[in-house]
């Protein structure tokens, strides 16, 4: 079996009443296993689309061990791990299913008895303001399907815990975003009013390195900007993934100082990550010595290494 996050399944056609009343009923279970789960909140849910074999269209679904009818193709699940089993006849097709919030599983069948799980490609959207018109969100989701991505938070349900104002322009912001969600980009866009024909600042951040890998500007008419704004997130979106990137080592005596680059926290001694290419400022901070200023050249495909043996703010007395 395979499971593939963010492809698109519909029902399947069914004739005949019988078949029609099973899917209600099916239905209905699939209701009472989320209510449960949810525990009277708002649970965070994610998608699950089913691909079966040829020969167990109609099979039996089971989900954690709670029959729930014969087979739908999309289900939705609250999010954390699951186990599916098909059942048609005496043939079992037991796989476990890692569901996560707005995100799409698919399972597939590669081969007889052989099911896979695995989620799709999946970016991360900001527009902001808020009220910014929903022609710029399609247009968006446009670009981004074209790249084969989903945009997390098309399939199921995720926090509505509101982002904090001018995250599309906060590195930190989008990279705990990308972080919470298990993403390498977010989509970042910023429009200067609230309508369609203002100009849009474009950037996609790349959780990776911890900085934006593309970014493009326009505006127009809003009839134009609709035709281009999906062809500048396809852009975007492919050049992110291309650009060269070298990596960063940083080892400090003692260990577990504050790893500051270009101003911004990214971790702690030991550190070890991808950056982008050029000159970045380094400052080391541990409390009770005094902090490291350094700049380091990355080059691409190269590795870089600083080793720094902290001093402290006191001279121990003998």
């Amino acid at each position: 079996m395979q499971v593939t996050d963010g492809t698109r399944g519909g029902w399947p056609l069914s004739v005949g009443l019988v078949s029609w009343v099973r899917r209600v009923a099916a239905l209905g279970s699939l209701l009472g296993l989320l209510a449960t789960a949810r525990g009277g909140a708002a649970a965070e849910t994610g998608e699950v689309l089913i691909v079966p074999p040829w020969w167990a269209k109609q099979a039996a679904l089971a989900i954690d061990g709670r029959p729930v009818g014969v087979l739908p193709q999309k289900v939705l699940l609250p999010a954390g791990d699951h186990k599916l089993v098909l059942q048609q006849g005496k043939a079992l097709l037991p796989v476990d299913v890692p569901v996560k919030a707005g995100r799409a599983t698919l399972v597939r069948w590669p081969r007889l008895n052989a099911p896979e799980a695995t989620l799709t490609k999946a970016v991360g959207l900001v527009i902001e303001p808020v009220n910014a018109p929903a022609a710029v969100r399609q247009a968006a989701l446009t670009g981004i399907h074209a790249e084969r991505y989903v945009a997390l938070g098309e399939h199921g349900s995720l926090d509505k815990t509101p982002l904090p104002a001018a995250c599309s322009e906060t590195a930190a912001c989008l990279e705990e975003l990308a972080l919470t969600h298990g993403l390498r980009f977010v989509v970042s866009m910023q429009l200067a009013r609230a309508d369609a024909a203002a100009p849009l600042t474009l950037r996609v951040f790349d959780a990776e390195s911890g900085d934006f890998a593309a970014q493009h500007a326009t505006h127009g008419p809003e009839a134009e900007a609709g035709k281009r704004l999906p062809l500048l997130v396809a852009q975007a979106l492919r050049q992110a993934p291309l650009r060269p990137l070298g990596l960063l080592e940083i080892s400090s005596q003692p260990a577990g100082a504050e790893v500051l680059i270009d101003g911004r926290k990214r971790g702690v001694t030991p550190y070890r990550k991808p950056a982008s290419v050029g000159e970045h400022d380094i400052v080391l901070h541990k409390t009770g010595y005094h902090d490291y200023l350094n700049s380091v050249d990355v080059l691409p495909g190269r590795g870089s290494a600083i080793d720094v043996v902290l001093r402290a703010d006191r001279p121990e007395h003998r």
